[in-house]
């Protein structure tokens, strides 16, 4: 037999937190999922309002000038140790960082280039 009809999921719509700036700070109780338009030559980002066994995501586009980078002020742990290069491709560059956090740390793997 399948899942049960009854069952469900708590999704969280997309929070678009417009342009980043030089930095910006991510509150994960306004939305597990946050979008951030880079906008500087380089955004500080630092995560907050995390619980405890909580994933979520932050959707990072470049603006029309591009080339934008981003720093992150919450020092996660990445996958293969390494921060990610983001797609700098003006308009169109875009990537998805998803973040566990265990109540201490964030540990963040990174999709890039989505097209």
């Amino acid at each position: 037999s399948g899942p049960s009809s009854s069952s469900s999921v708590a999704v969280t719509a997309n929070s678009d937190l417009g342009n980043c700036g030089s930095s910006k700070t991510v509150n994960f109780t306004t939305a597990s999922s946050n979008t951030l338009t880079l906008s500087a030559a380089t955004c500080a980002i630092t995560f907050s309002g995390a619980s405890s066994g909580g994933t979520y995501q932050i959707i990072l586009k470049q603006d029309a000038t591009g080339s934008r980078l981003a720093t992150w002020a919450s020092s996660p742990k990445w996958n293969g140790g390494t921060a990610p290069t983001l797609t700098t491709t003006a308009t169109t560059g875009l990537d998805i960082v998803t973040c566990y956090y265990d109540g201490t740390s964030y540990y963040c793997s990174y999709g890039a280039n989505y097209q």
